[in-house]
């Protein structure tokens, strides 16, 4: 039996929580302190005001999910800040592509929200996984050559 439409997305949403939480975890590994960092902070502002206008955008039509989207939110937001805390901190050994993946991964997961619960956007698709598998690969090089 399939799981109904919202349940299923839920579970989609723990499970790239799941992965959200894995890359601040390794890019906190890298940053340290470096989270407290001017650069991270201009991130942190930056994707605040974004996550912010998105999920008044969204909050309208997520009555029953706003919890878990909310959470979603923040950790997607903090996943970027982190990976720019982590290039900022590794002193040119991180490709600051790690940084700019992340935020692509934000785009992608962001666009997907915004497609789902705002308005359709026109090709959605190109954009949400797009968007989603360049971010994933330019972490993905990125960490070959960093010090983790």
């Amino acid at each position: 039996m399939l799981l109904p439409a919202k349940n299923a997305f839920l579970l989609g949403l723990a499970i790239f929580l799941g992965a959200h939480i894995a890359y601040i975890s390794a890019f906190l590994g890298v940053a340290g302190l470096e989270v407290l960092s001017p650069p991270a902070a201009v991130a942190a502002l930056v994707t605040a005001l974004v996550t912010g206008w998105v999920l008044r955008r969204l909050w309208p039509r997520a009555a029953g999910i706003r919890v878990p989207l909310v959470i979603y939110a923040c950790a997607l937001g903090t996943m970027v800040v982190t990976a720019v805390a982590a290039v900022a901190s590794s002193g040119g050994e991180m490709p600051s592509a790690v940084a700019l993946g992340a935020a692509m991964f934000y785009v992608g997961d962001a666009s997907l929200a915004l497609d789902r619960f705002d308005k359709p956007i026109r090709y959605a698709p190109l954009l949400t996984l797009g968007v989603y598998w360049l971010g994933q690969l330019a972490i993905a090089l990125g960490a070959r050559v960093a010090p983790f």
